[in-house]
């Protein structure tokens, strides 16, 4: 399990990364505070893969294949972006999501060694993983398409967890001294 969140975490900590970058600065990774950061400027085609993940977050598939219709395709990394979206919302939708298209594209990213490719891999896990989990248990390990992709990251994927720690640190590190110095005043006027 962990190798396959170790996967899940290498795409998400790039993906906060990007969003930090569409933003001018880090910000919280929140549902919340992405809508708001949307919401602050005009839709522009780097931003639409965040308003399609947004928009089916919020149940709003009808809009989100909209956005995703609009979705850049200039690039293989691209192409497996709006693929990836578009299988998505077919699924949620009630439909096959066929991942055919998503893979045709991940096989167009080059080199087959290079990040956007072991991105691209792990987009499609993430693809084959609802795809198992959907079928059931004679699917296979529904982890194993993940655990796949960690294997392609190889040492690219070794540090992930800790960046990951090191990105939730702060928050976590304001809530503990928030948690302690409750307990110590409630200690101090003997409630605990």
């Amino acid at each position: 399990m962990r190798r396959a969140f170790e996967a899940f975490v290498y795409l998400g900590e790039w993906e906060l990364d990007r969003v930090a970058a569409l933003a001018g600065r880090r910000i919280s990774p929140t549902p919340d505070a992405m809508r708001e950061l949307l919401a602050s400027v005009e839709e522009r085609p780097e931003d639409r893969w965040l308003r399609v993940e947004l928009l089916i977050a919020g149940r709003d598939l009808h809009e989100a294949r909209a956005v995703a219709a609009r979705m850049p395709d200039d690039t293989p990394y691209a192409r497996v972006e709006r693929a990836a979206a578009h299988t998505l919302i077919d699924w949620l939708s009630g439909g096959r999501g066929d991942p055919a298209p998503l893979r045709e594209a991940v096989a167009e990213v080059l080199p087959a060694d290079g990040d956007e490719r072991r991105r691209a891999e792990i987009i499609l896990a993430l693809t084959e993983v609802r795809q198992r989990v959907g079928i059931g248990p004679a699917a296979g390990d529904p982890l194993e398409p993940l655990e796949r992709a960690r294997d392609r990251l190889g040492s690219a994927g070794n540090d992930a967890l800790l960046r990951m720690t090191r990105r939730a640190a702060p928050s976590t590190i304001q809530t503990a001294a928030a948690f302690i110095a409750l307990f110590v005043v409630l200690d101090w006027i003997g409630v605990v």
